[in-house]
């Protein structure tokens, strides 16, 4: 509520908003009649407004309900990883006495040496000592004692002499 005032000068008739003539009527009449001319009297002027004043009020229920929905998303994700590459190379080499093979690493690749063991027979030919044959021409006699045969031819003939003819000796 706000309240103006108004200046009224006597002799002056005044008809103050129904509002104020309901507040102020006793006041302001007993103060008119004591009003002596070129005296002026202070009427207060009253005016009302209105303030909203608001507050919650129910009004009704509102029922919610939660639904929860799995949905499928496919992606593309880039993965990395490391594949190793093997390479059997084969050397074959005979390392030196002492020797030790170790392994290392020439930029990207780790060189792991295989080695193993080997049993070595070495087969050689040693010459052991010589044997000298000479040949000799010799004579020995032997008894030899074998039966032998032998053919004999007899001739005859009338009128010679019988003849004997031996093979000839071989």
């Amino acid at each position: 509520m706000s309240t103006r005032k108004r200046k009224v000068q006597a002799g002056t008739s005044v008809n103050p908003a129904p509002e104020a003539q309901t507040v102020a009527a006793g006041s302001t009449a007993a103060n008119m009649r004591d009003l002596q001319p070129g005296e002026s009297l202070v009427v207060p002027v009253v005016e009302e407004t209105l303030l909203p004043v608001t507050h919650w009020q129910e009004a009704g229920v509102l029922e919610v309900r939660k639904t929860v929905r799995t949905e499928t998303q496919e992606l593309d994700v880039p993965v990395r990883y490391e594949e190793a590459q093997l390479e059997r190379v084969p050397v074959n080499r005979v390392l030196a006495e002492g020797e030790a093979a170790a392994p290392r690493q020439e930029g990207d690749t780790w060189i792991v040496p295989v080695v193993r063991e080997e049993v070595v027979f070495v087969k050689r030919r040693v010459l052991v000592e010589e044997v000298r044959v000479t040949k000799q021409v010799r004579t020995t006699t032997q008894h030899i004692a074998e039966p032998v045969r032998r053919e004999e031819v007899e001739i005859a003939h009338p009128g010679l002499e019988a003849t004997s003819l031996e093979s000839p000796q071989s």
